[in-house]
């Protein structure tokens, strides 16, 4: 989702508090990145099942086409603009298009759906919560799922607010590791690379930014009724023989970090697979899906 840290402690991580209060009539379950789908559908399905036999309706929303905009993005970039374009920048503004989209699904859904409504967002983390040195996104957003080799963060508008500031810092101080007698140049071509981006994929930064405010805000009424659900994975990179294998990674299969921003890295340049996971596991997500106390 945005920044990482590296977890060295189980420690490190609290368990939730199991939530006591009543199951919602119906939950809406996104997996909202297409490189997760083969770990987050499995757990979904099984999960879906669960809630079904609790007298829970359910709904499933998943994002699809999501690596191949940003391969026509990263494409464009090394044939049109490589010489003046920064993965820092491209990696905020794909971070806040990826808000933009997930802040107005839930817009949507809750404009559409009764009041007794949650919604629960499953992800898929770099690793495993149990095994040390695993990465986990903005972990200190999340807790243990009592029980369960899963993650849960019930402030969703939180870990999406130190994203959009993230963002906003980096479009902001894209220029901090740079000489002063360079600055003027370095901003004018970082300038020019956003003019393209907006030119050629409608990628406004300033609107972007604009955007998930206004929809944080607007959000923030129901923010007890959202929650994001990690799922170990594992990670296998896009096949050797896939047109954008040369572009992300080097020969020796490192990844290729001049062609490669964060987000892509996170997103793009490989498939996360699902590690497996016990009706236990299922049991005590399908049993956080509660609203508060």
């Amino acid at each position: 989702m945005g920044m990482r840290m590296m977890l060295e402690r189980e420690q490190e991580l609290h368990t939730a508090v199991s939530r006591k209060g009543k199951f919602p009539k119906k939950a809406v379950l996104l997996a909202p990145h297409t490189n997760e789908l083969h770990s987050t559908i499995p757990f979904q399905s099984a999960l879906v099942e669960k809630l079904n036999s609790l007298g829970v309706k359910t709904e499933i929303h998943n994002r699809k086409n999501m690596m191949e905009r940003t391969w026509e993005i990263r494409k464009f970039i090394l044939a049109d603009c490589k010489e003046f374009s920064h993965n820092g920048v491209l990696s905020a503004i794909l971070s806040l298009e990826d808000h933009v989209l997930r802040l107005n699904a839930f817009s949507e859904i809750f404009l559409n759906s009764p009041q007794d409504i949650l919604i629960g967002e499953l992800h898929a983390m770099s690793g495993d919560v149990l095994a040390a040195g695993t990465i986990l996104p903005e972990s200190h957003h999340f807790m243990r799922v009592p029980d369960a080799r899963v993650l849960v963060c019930t402030d969703l508008l939180g870990a999406f607010r130190e994203t959009r500031d993230f963002a906003s810092l980096e479009l902001e101080e894209a220029d901090r590791n740079i000489s002063e007698s360079h600055k003027k140049q370095f901003n004018e071509l970082v300038s020019t690379f956003l003019t393209k981006l907006k030119e050629h994929f409608g990628l406004d930064a300033g609107q972007l930014l604009s955007e998930v405010d206004a929809l944080l805000a607007k959000m923030e009424f129901k923010k007890e009724h959202l929650m994001i659900f990690e799922l170990p994975s594992t990670y296998a990179p896009i096949d050797c023989a896939h047109e954008m294998h040369g572009h992300y990674f080097y020969p020796n299969k490192v990844i290729n970090t001049s062609n490669t921003s964060e987000f892509e890295d996170a997103y793009s340049t490989g498939y996360r697979y699902s590690v497996g996971f016990t009706f236990r596991d299922v049991d005590a997500v399908a049993g956080i899906i509660r609203f508060p106390n």
